[in-house]
């Protein structure tokens, strides 16, 4: 079994930093189980396989992949697959605009170039949806590693948004869990710092935005020099 992928090293102006990425350029004909396969071989945090477009207004069918599952979206393996796409001649220089067909759905990438050279590429997200608030005590006991008695006076912490850092609770038993809940949280990309003195964990970098309008969402924005995530629905890479 040959299938030709490319290594990329995405988020990082220097070879063997950033986040890697393997990229299956020709992937049409692979079923499911041997993209899984392939992923846990690579052993990377996300895989992509690459296929002719399958939706209407889209250019190209991409599924991701961690070693372990299927991705609906991702945000460094779309912008690296761009940049993928760009170095083998897929995507011309004239082209401002692909759209990728992700699980989530259509997810469009705008494109700059400097002559024949990708420059930077933005990648727009569709707004997160929520699901409902889960309130069972005991479940939200379980999934935090905690016991019903550790609950008695919990009711919950606000971890992101305009009211990150709110404080709603009095017990003091939940602050030895928060430093786990911090490394998980980091190990998905979520910058993140716990607050030991009020026992929440919270977003403590406020970064600036990007070049957009004032009536539009926050921008993530990534560069190969500075790697930073913001709240909101946009991220973009540049070419170092």
């Amino acid at each position: 079994m040959n299938h030709a992928y490319l290594h990329w090293d995405v988020f990082t102006g220097e070879p063997l930093l950033g986040n890697q990425l393997a990229v299956f350029t020709s992937a049409a004909g692979i079923d499911t189980l041997t993209m899984q396969r392939m992923a846990r071989e690579m052993n990377f945090s996300e895989s992509t396989f690459l296929m002719p477009a399958e939706q209407p207004g889209t250019d190209v069918r991409m599924r991701i992949f961690t070693p372990l599952q299927e991705m609906p979206m991702a945000g460094h393996p779309t912008i690296g697959s761009t940049f993928a796409l760009a170095h083998s001649g897929f995507l011309e220089p004239e082209q401002s605009r692909v759209v990728f067909g992700l699980n989530v759905g259509p997810t469009p990438v705008d494109l700059e170039w400097a002559g024949r050279q990708l420059r930077f590429a933005w990648m727009t997200q569709g707004l997160p949806v929520f699901g409902k608030a889960v309130d069972s005590r005991s479940l939200v006991a379980s999934t935090l590693g905690l016991t019903l008695a550790d609950l008695r006076k919990v009711n919950y912490v606000v971890l992101g948004g305009e009211n990150a850092g709110e404080r709603h609770d009095e017990s003091r038993t939940i602050r030895k869990h928060l430093r786990p809940l911090r490394q998980l949280i980091a190990g998905i990309g979520v910058p993140a710092g716990v607050d030991e003195r009020h026992g929440v964990a919270t977003q403590r970098r406020r970064l600036p935005r990007g070049p957009v309008g004032a009536a539009q969402q926050p921008v993530v924005v990534g560069h190969p020099e500075l790697p930073t995530v913001v709240d909101g629905h946009r991220m973009g890479m540049g070419d170092g």
